[in-house]
């Protein structure tokens, strides 16, 4: 995505300037985000944006919900809105600048696979699993040993906000397994 001239935020973090537009209303912003990729929304609600133009802004293609999430209190974004007010949106969008330097300073890492025990864990409504659709299958590639890959039902891609306990459980679960 967003090689075509249509949008996709990976390549719209990457231009300069990009954090303006998050900065310009950090409150929007966030609930914006937070809804469109999480179990909230419809399935496949955060990969339209790649029918959009490539100058389309991100406020343009989502709405914004006047209605928090049950998972996230008024306490909790009123604290993520000041956090990102006083520091701005840079510091995240500068890792998507920097995708392709990764890539350059890490040539010996190119089909590296992790050795150490993995236990995968992702909402299972999170549409970035959607990206590649035969990525189960794909994961072995990856870790050698892959102890459990875990869909949590209700979550999307906020899981540690949707589902803290389910999400804690599985780690005290992975955890005890492999002491």
């Amino acid at each position: 995505p967003g090689l075509d001239g249509k949008f996709w935020y990976i390549r719209n973090f990457q231009q300069a300037g990009a954090e303006l537009a998050l900065e310009a209303n950090p409150e929007a912003t966030l609930r914006m985000t937070y809804h469109v990729i999480s179990a909230d929304s419809p399935p496949g609600s955060w990969m339209k944006q790649a029918a959009f133009p490539a100058e389309t802004s991100m406020a343009e293609m989502f709405d914004v919900p006047a209605e928090l999430p049950p998972w996230l209190s008024q306490e909790d974004l009123e604290y993520h809105i000041a956090q990102f007010q006083k520091n701005g949106f840079r510091g995240g969008v500068n890792w998507y600048r920097n995708i392709e330097r990764n890539w350059h300073l890490t040539p010996q890492l190119a089909g590296a696979t992790f050795k150490q025990p993995a236990h995968f864990i992702a909402g299972a409504e999170d549409d970035v699993l959607l990206y590649v659709p035969d990525w189960q299958d794909r994961m072995p590639e990856h870790f050698e040993d892959l102890r459990r890959i875990q869909l949590i039902e209700g979550a999307g891609h906020w899981l540690m906000l949707e589902k803290p306990d389910e999400v804690t459980a599985e780690i005290l679960r992975f955890l005890k397994d492999t002491a």
